[in-house]
């Protein structure tokens, strides 16, 4: 079953814009219609599911590598600010 954007975002609890990039990005699964963009709610489902085991390995793994709060903080941080291919994101324009 096909599901518009505006109900996949409401699904994810994300914006409407976001999900436009990521679908035209390529970073979720999605289908064009002519110019409408379309998903499986399934595939939004298995996608959303596969980020989370993603995450807690990430930190599980720095967690039980350090034993200490700050450093976990440290080691999380430079995950997340790491892409996938390995370069820095680049940062907002607000300092820090």
């Amino acid at each position: 079953m096909f599901i518009s954007i505006k109900e996949a975002a409401k699904l994810l609890d994300i914006k409407e814009s976001t999900l436009y990039v990521w679908a035209e990005r390529g970073e979720i699964p999605s289908y064009k219609f002519g110019r409408l963009v379309r998903l499986k709610k399934d595939d939004i489902e298995a996608w959303a599911e596969s980020r989370k085991v993603i995450a807690s390995s990430v930190i599980h793994l720095h967690y039980s590598q350090t034993g200490n709060i700050k450093k976990l903080v440290e080691n999380v941080k430079r995950a997340v600010l790491t892409s996938r291919e390995g370069k820095a994101r680049h940062a907002s324009g607000k300092g820090g």
